[in-house]
């Protein structure tokens, strides 16, 4: 059986065989290369930090179990580090813009629950959960508490601020983005 060259939109050739139905749908016997792309799901991971120190000093197991319940509402796991500090991590389904506001919610509750410890939040993806540079995000979590000096405050990295624009007010100022609260009244300003 012959084939013709059936031009299918800008530069893409189809070979149809001749006298068939041009449109009947293509049988493919491979894969279509967009498949992928199209099952493709980025996973986010977001992190929240507490600096050590303020109410995060003297930690107790009292101090463990308010904060795993405060995080839990929201469905982050939360540890508290060697040093002090407190950690919250969120991963899972939604729309990105679900997932942070859920981080953002994260965030102030962990600044209600430690008053007087400054708050960073960050996010990152990956194409599967276990390919997020965690370590790299913790650090920037960490360095933007060191840049904010100890001043309670909520930090959050421009990604995910840019998630939070409209939802959330935020202020901008020598310290780097700050989440002040939900803007629908929900949560009254955390600081």
């Amino acid at each position: 059986m012959s084939t013709g060259d059936v031009t299918a939109g800008e530069g893409l050739e189809v070979d149809l065989p001749v006298g068939e139905d041009r449109d009947a749908p293509l049988a493919m016997s491979e894969p279509s290369p967009l498949e992928g792309l199209v099952e493709r799901q980025w996973s986010r991971l977001y992190v929240v930090l507490a600096a050590p120190g303020g109410a995060t000093e003297g930690v107790t197991a009292d101090l463990g179990a308010r904060l795993e319940a405060a995080m839990a509402a929201h469905g982050a796991r939360v540890s508290l580090l060697v040093d002090g500090a407190a950690l919250a991590l969120l991963s899972g389904r939604g729309t990105r813009a679900d997932q942070a506001m859920r981080a953002a919610r994260t965030a102030l509750a962990l600044g209600a629950a430690l008053p007087g410890a400054p708050v960073a939040a960050v996010t990152g993806a990956g194409s599967r959960v276990d390919e997020v540079p965690l370590g790299d995000m913790v650090e920037r979590a960490a360095r933007m508490l060191a840049a904010s000096s100890s001043t309670p405050a909520i930090l959050l990295d421009e990604p995910l601020a840019a998630l939070l624009a409209g939802r959330f007010l935020i202020r901008n100022d020598a310290r780097g983005l700050l989440l002040e609260g939900e803007i629908d009244g929900k949560q009254e300003s955390a600081r």
